[in-house]
């Protein structure tokens, strides 16, 4: 007869396996997997209409924003970044233009020396 978990040596001697399986009965044995992520899914647009309680299921609580009430929440990362870059740029052009001024003397500032013209 047939002794799970053992291997046949000779006629009615047996050496133990210590839980691994050799020869045929591994090829019986299944091997172990996860489960399929990518199962088909046939035509999801033609079921019925949800019900009340899918659609909050779904929704997990969150309720939709109304169109009225403008604000609150953040932009998006690329729009944070050219409002930053654009608040950066106007920084560095008013710097410029306040230095151009004070060059030129337009100010009136104690740093404004005296304009010599010569024909």
């Amino acid at each position: 007869g047939e002794v799970s978990g053992c291997v046949r040596l000779a006629e009615s001697t047996f050496r133990p396996t210590r839980g691994r399986v050799e020869g045929a009965e591994a090829a019986r044995m299944p091997e172990h997997h996860h489960r399929s992520t990518l199962k088909q899914q046939n035509k999801s647009f033609k079921g019925s209409s949800s019900s009340k309680r899918a659609i909050k299921r779904i929704n997990k609580g969150k309720v939709p924003a109304s169109a009225g009430t403008g604000g609150g929440g953040q932009a998006p990362e690329n729009a944070r970044k050219a409002q930053r870059v654009h608040a950066a740029k106007q920084v560095r052009d008013a710097k410029r233009q306040e230095l151009l001024k004070q060059r030129r003397g337009l100010t009136g500032s104690v740093f404004a020396g005296p304009r010599v013209v010569g024909l």
